[in-house]
């Protein structure tokens, strides 16, 4: 039964809560850390910390980490490849992994490293997760994927795309994915038994990044899934060739010298649970890929390794409720029952051979592995690579050697050498000399034998002392073999043919041709018939001893020969130089050379070439017979007459050649006056000559400088130039006060003309002046120093300075400002000192009536140039009924007087205005106050006085 739909609910439940990564371990293997991954409904990672490992508590399955056993001896491989497929049947059991699962579940997982970069490792996972409830299985995919370059790594999450996400545990964060369809996670429900499948490719994009292609699929009696891609996982780094890995690779890791694992294993469900067994029915294999064909890995191991780099997984078996492993070397499987964990290699590979008449069987272990079957023999050749066991080849008759190899992809290891006969026939054999057969001896003749036949031809087969006979080679079937010695095991023809030869001597070893070929001729055995040719040579004895072959001679090789050319002996006559002597009666000049034997040689003692030149000869020997090598020893020496003439005088003298004449350096005339050599000093006396040496004419001069005294040779017609400046310091110098040059044409005692300088340095207010003056310059000072319109400087010292020495010096000025000051009556201008204070006048009058008061602060101190205007309130006198005040322009007064009511008061002046008015000051005022009669009053009163009187005169009438 299968089933693809959602879990159950409480399979869902459960799925949720355990599902997580299958696990990494550091590569000490000291503690594995548990991981796990969250799915699309955000599962939460619930970290188990495992400890160390103990005891063989490890998964189990097929643990490849590059190492086989091989006749009991271990040897390391590696490998790398594009893809991994692992193949799992299983056909039921009882089994639990606990915590923190704690329920019926295992896991089956397909895990390797593989690289991105040479310094950069990531760790894959295709993992089946199984559980069981009520008699059914409930199966589904995931995938993961870790940065396994060092512990602790994280995934960058930028970098990686595929259909799952991400998720963190302890700070390093990782991928994962579920089997998806329609946003629900793949889970198939069967019964056993049932096949899984799972396929991780790994290749590179055309943009340069690696890709993770992850498969499954899923089989039982009645359905087959076929392989489904459920996700394609994209690491964005630039890549070279990512690849699986397994063993020692050379890429940088952290455990450089630890293997890659790569496993096909069976552990807990997930979580770092333990799978405890307790019965257990199954068969797994793992293979690899390798330029398009999938191989069995060439060895494995049955838990996981102890050591290795990188990462592998923390789900493991129980040690004693365990799986035990046995291999099927027919098959190819690692078949898996319940029994106690052991850590074993799984099987050793190897090769074997079957021989059946004519009908090799070769058998291999591991059957499907990646084998290269080569099988070489007389007239075969066959090289064959396996992927299967047994494999069958039918042979000819003949010797073989047969070699099988286990290749990990293209790392080959040799599992089988040896070699074997395939016999049957008749053997004819023809010798001209005896031979053995089968280590017996047979006379020269034709013989018939039956194979197997081993049959020895001699390399030498001596008729005489002077004749022998030399193996060249067998014909076999009509074709050459070059060995004296053959094994035969089917029908053949057999020849052995052998070439004549004689000896043949000669006087010494020297060249010629045999049968046209250059070489070297000496005492030696010759092939019949070879032609020799001598041509006209010198042969060297030694280094003084020669035979000179002056005729050319050809040799035809019959028989033995003692063959001596037509030559002369000549001698080498060493004389340590050249030197005129008689030889054989010629005068002649004798070096070193050959000359032939009784050579007769006779040495002068004394030769003149010519007037000038002559040779002076001692020798131990004066005349020789030569009658073997010889060295004379000679001194011969040249002479020539030769002739210096010299400014004061003649030399003429015969001198050895070679000799070196040094001419004198230098000659004097008296005190002042000298020669000096002006070429090379020494002369190598190698033929006669008559010179006049080069001299240069000196005289002794002396310059005495202000500083110093000069003295020294100079040549004739030298131009000495004199210093025009000389510096006592960096504050005193003297300056040429004369012609600068002087030509030499007799020695002289002179004292030069030079003025005296200093240099000064003056500081003035605008600028510092520095200058060299003459010693009892007289400087003036500049009086004023403006510095533009409004500063100045007033020189506040004498104004002139005689310079007598160097100095620094910053003359007294004042420093003043143009002041202007605008008052309300006139605008002052001024030069003042800085810091002087300005008092200003409190009140200015402008006549008797109108006048300025002051309305600040009277002082202005002078800092700067400035233009004033102080501030000063305009008054006027005013005068009222004669009384004089000073009021503020633009102020207000009342005129106000007190009188009698019966009185009025008028204010007459500059203006007429009634008591009490209001006047504001814009000039000087006058007013006094005019009394009058208040008419309005008086006449007011009269009029009530008389109605008063009238109202009275009214009232007393009526009483």
């Amino acid at each position: 039964m299968v089933k693809t739909s959602n879990f159950k609910l409480g399979m869902l439940l459960i799925l949720f809560t355990l599902l997580s990564l299958i696990l990494m371990i550091p590569f000490t293997h000291s503690m594995k850390i548990t991981k796990y991954e969250g799915t699309k409904n955000n599962l939460s990672m619930k970290p188990i910390k495992i400890g160390f490992q103990s005891g063989l508590n490890e998964s189990v399955g097929i643990n490849d980490n590059g190492s086989m056993l091989v006749n009991n001896n271990v040897i390391d491989y590696s490998y790398s490849t594009n893809s991994l497929l692992g193949y799992f049947s299983f056909n039921g059991g009882d089994f639990y992994s606990g915590s923190p699962i704690n329920y019926s579940g295992f896991s089956v997982q397909l895990n390797s490293n593989f690289n991105v970069t040479n310094s950069m490792t990531l760790w894959a996972q295709d993992v089946f997760g199984i559980q069981y409830q009520n008699g059914i299985y409930y199966v589904y995919i995931l995938d993961n994927l870790w940065n396994s370059t060092y512990p602790s790594f994280s995934i960058n999450q930028s970098l990686v795309t595929g259909n799952g996400n991400f998720s963190t545990y302890n700070q390093q964060t990782f991928y994962y994915s579920f089997a998806i369809s329609n946003n629900n996670i793949i889970t198939y429900e069967t019964f056993a038994p049932f096949n899984l499948y799972a396929k991780m490719d790994i290749n590179q994009s055309s943009n340069g990044y690696p890709q993770i292609y992850m498969y499954y699929d899923f089989q039982n009696s009645t359905y087959n899934s076929g392989w489904i891609l459920y996700d394609v996982i994209t690491i964005l780094v630039k890549s070279n060739n990512p690849q699986f890995l397994t063993g020692i690779q050379s890429i940088n890791s952290y455990a450089p010298y630890s293997p890659f694992v790569t496993q096909w294993v069976v552990g807990g469900e997930s979580s770092g649970a333990q799978l405890s067994v307790y019965n257990w029915n199954a068969s797994m294999s793992l293979y690899y890929e390798y330029e398009g064909k999938y191989y069995s890995v060439p060895d494995a191991i049955s838990l996981q390794p102890s050591f290795f780099t990188a990462y592998a997984t923390a789900e493991n078996v129980n040690q004693y409720y365990g799986i035990q492993e046995y291999y099927n070397s027919n098959l190819g499987l690692v078949y898996q029952i319940q029994g106690e964990n052991k850590q074993e290699f799984l099987w050793q590979p190897k090769a074997y051979y079957e021989l059946n008449g004519n009908n090799l069987t070769v058998y291999l272990t591991p059957p499907n592995g990646e084998w290269l079957i080569s099988i070489t023999g007389n007239n075969y050749y066959n090289e064959t690579f396996g992927d299967h066991s047994p494999i069958s080849f039918i042979l000819p008759y003949g010797e073989y050697n047969i070699n099988a190899t286990l290749f990990a992809g293209s790392q080959g290891i040799e599992i089988l050498h040896s070699s074997f006969n395939v016999s049957g026939g008749t053997v004819y054999v023809s010798s001209p000399v005896n031979f053995y057969v089968d280590g017996f001896s047979h006379l020269s003749g034709n013989y018939e034998f039956t194979t197997p036949v081993n049959l020895t031809f001699p390399n030498l087969y001596y008729q005489r002392n002077n004749s022998r006979m030399v193996f060249k080679y067998l014909i076999v079937n009509n074709k050459i073999v070059n060995s004296n010695t053959i094994v035969l095991y089917t029908n053949a023809n057999v020849t052995a043919v052998y070439q004549q030869q004689y000896f043949v001597s000669f006087p010494f070893e020297l060249k010629g041709y045999v049968n046209n070929i250059y070489q070297t001729l000496n005492n030696n055995w010759y092939n019949e018939g070879d032609q020799i040719i001598i041509p006209s040579q010198i042969i060297y004895n030694g280094s003084y001893t020669r035979y000179v072959i002056y005729k050319q001679q050809t040799y035809i090789i019959n028989s033995s020969l003692n063959i001596i050319p037509p030559y002369y002996t000549q001698y080498y006559v060493k004389v340590n130089q050249t030197i005129p002597a008689e030889i054989n009666g010629v005068n002649l000049t004798l070096s070193s050379n050959w000359f032939n034997k009784s050579s007769v040689i006779t040495i002068f003692h004394i030769y003149y070439f010519n007037s000038t030149v002559r040779e002076i000869i001692n020798s131990n020997i004066s005349k020789i017979v030569l009658e073997g090598p010889i060295s004379i020893g000679i001194y011969a020496l040249y002479q020539y007459l030769d002739v210096i003439i010299l400014p004061n005088g003649t030399i003429s003298n015969w001198f050895n050649s070679n000799y070196v004449i040094t001419l004198p350096s230098m000659i004097y005339n008296g005190s002042e006056e000298r020669y000096v050599l002006n070429q090379t000093q020494q002369i190598v006396v190698n033929k006669a000559f008559n010179i006049t040496p080069s001299y240069i004419k000196q005289f002794y001069i002396i310059i005495k400088l202000p500083n110093e005294t000069e003295s020294n040779w100079f040549n004739s017609n030298y131009v000495i130039t004199l210093p025009s400046m000389i510096y006592n310091g960096s504050e005193e110098r003297y300056v040429l006060n004369q012609t600068q040059q002087i030509v030499v044409n007799k020695a002289f005692n002179i004292t030069p003309s030079y003025i005296k300088q200093f240099y000064d340095v003056i500081i003035l207010p605008n600028g510092t002046i520095s200058n060299w003056f003459n010693s009892n310059y007289v400087i003036t000072l500049p009086s004023m120093i403006y510095n533009g319109s409004e500063e100045r400087y007033v020189l506040n010292q004498t104004q002139q300075i005689v310079v007598n020495k160097a100095f620094n010096i910053t003359p007294s000025y004042i420093k003043q400002f143009y002041i202007i000051i605008k008052l309300p009556n006139e605008t002052e201008s001024n030069w003042f000192n800085q810091g002087f204070i300005i008092t200003l006048p409190s009140m200015i009058y402008n006549g008797s009536e109108e006048r300025y008061v002051l309305n600040q602060s009277n002082e202005i101190i002078v800092l700067q140039p400035v233009e004033e205007v102080p501030i000063y309130t305009k008054q006027f006198l005013v005068t009222i009924n004669g009384v004089s005040k000073w009021y503020n322009k633009g102020s207000t007064i009342t005129l106000s007087e007190s009188v009698p009511i019966y009185e009025t008061i008028t204010w007459v002046g500059n203006y007429t205005l009634p008591n009490n008015s209001n006047l504001t000051i814009n000039g000087p005022i006058i007013e006094n106050a005019k009394i009058s009669t208040n008419d309005t009053f008086v006449g007011g009163v009269v009029i009530g006085v008389i109605i008063i009187g009238a109202i009275a005169i009214i009232l007393t009438r009526r009483h």
